[in-house]
């Protein structure tokens, strides 16, 4: 599928803000790890180069399993969740089991005012603290057999597990066990979810078997992985995991890395959207890197990430970005150049200028990176019109110069490109 069709409409952003508002516990239970990802805008636009500073400090795979769509494929089924969906009565963790209540001691006499129905318990064993109603319709309430109904409302239960009762000075230990058939086989269980906490958990603990335990198996003390197909949307998913994480968002001039990665088409390399039958074009190629460089402007403060600018960073800037990042970068991973294919086309054919589209030179103007030719109306000539050279390019603003509000705000969608090298 082409960028455009993808049917996904509802952010990532958005449902990540739902989910932690229905259930706060997200936040509580979050991971502490700080990793590194590097979002970039599109293929050919200095990633790699961004990636080999980061190690050895981190270490920072790069694009993994790319084109099986690995990531978008785990985040796109978040954009579901809603304010109303799913609904409460789905979660078995959220459901009323019943369980039984043996004493230990059963001649124990509370020295207070007889127990309410729906007294507090405590549970005393796996899952301190939790909080249970007791029914007392079996139960005698001034002493004597203390055996009764309990019904659990907790976010989590055991088949089994002891139980200290707390009211009216009443005191005992008992063994609690589960009733469960009842509750399993006698109401619909057509929709009977896991916790939301726990999806959350199954998340991280992919990230954590994939990418984490391979990185400290390796020696290093911290992680991350550089990305050229995820917008800021996506960042959004990663936040939700590990919401201490560090963001770079890369943007380079997309004629100078259009041309980098014509060169590589032109010698045959083989480039998809998603593998295996969505080739990528010229207007895929501007289409890709609008979404992803506005995504990157748009959404940045909102997710403390931090944008560098490839032509910043080729020209040695990096005090900015060690210092948000908090440790330094390796500054001789600058100094090399490994061998990256050919060298950059020198003329971009004229159709395929007109091809990479009126949006992506409209951002591409509002962040200082100027049509390459002399007259930008000649676009809308023929396409057998000459070849335009890039000729020189134009001095580019700063960083710091960057005027987001002329930028295009676009509306992240989802999808996959696979790449190659990153480097012009």
């Amino acid at each position: 599928m082409a960028v455009s069709e993808v049917g996904n409409q509802r952010n990532l952003a958005d449902a990540v803000q739902e989910m932690c508002r229905r259930w706060p516990e997200l936040l509580e239970a979050a991971a502490q790890d700080s990793p590194v990802f590097v979002l970039a805008a599109g293929w050919r636009s200095g990633s790699t180069l961004l990636q080999r500073m980061l190690m050895p400090s981190c270490m920072m795979w790069g694009e993994p399993y790319g084109h099986s769509c690995m990531l978008q494929s785990m985040a796109d089924p978040l954009r579901c969740m809603t304010s109303d969906w799913p609904e409460p009565h789905f979660f078995y963790d959220e459901a009323k089991v019943a369980v039984t209540l043996r004493s230990d001691e059963p001649n124990t006499r509370a020295t207070g005012s007889p127990p309410d129905t729906g007294a507090r318990t405590k549970l005393a064993a796996d899952e301190a603290g939790a909080n249970l109603d007791l029914t007392t319709e079996d139960a005698t309430c001034g002493g004597g057999d203390v055996g009764g109904i309990v019904t659990a409302e907790r976010d989590g239960y055991s088949t089994a597990g002891l139980v200290t009762t707390e009211r009216d000075g009443y005191s005992t230990a008992g063994l609690v066990t589960t009733e469960r058939d009842g509750y399993l086989t006698e109401r619909l269980v057509a929709n009977l979810y896991p916790s939301v906490k726990s999806l959350v958990e199954a998340h991280r603990a992919y990230f954590e078997t994939l990418f984490v335990k391979p990185a400290r198996d390796a020696g290093a003390e911290r992680w991350g992985f550089k990305e050229v197909r995820l917008s800021a949307d996506y960042a959004y998913y990663l936040k939700l995991l590990y919401p201490n994480n560090k963001f770079l968002f890369l943007i380079r001039n997309p004629y100078d890395a259009y041309r980098s990665w014509a060169a590589r088409r032109n010698a045959d390399w083989k480039w998809f959207y998603r593998w295996p039958d969505q080739p990528v074009t010229a207007r895929l190629f501007g289409r890709l890197w609008s979404e992803l460089a506005g995504s990157f402007v748009a959404e940045a403060e909102r997710l403390d990430a931090h944008v560098v600018r490839y032509e910043d960073l080729k020209a040695g800037q990096y005090d900015a970005i060690e210092t948000y990042l908090g440790f330094s970068l390796n500054r001789d991973a600058a100094k090399v150049r490994p061998n990256d294919g050919p060298k950059p086309i020198e003329v971009i054919p004229h159709a395929e200028l007109a091809e990479l589209g009126d949006e992506m030179h409209g951002l591409a103007e509002s962040l200082g990176y100027a049509v390459p030719m002399t007259n930008a109306s000649r676009l809308g000539q023929d396409s057998t019109a000459d070849d335009l050279e890039a000729g020189s390019r134009p001095s580019l603003r700063s960083s710091d110069e960057l005027d987001a509000a002329r930028c295009v705000v676009l509306v992240p969608v989802g999808g996959s490109i696979v790449p190659a090298c990153e480097e012009a």
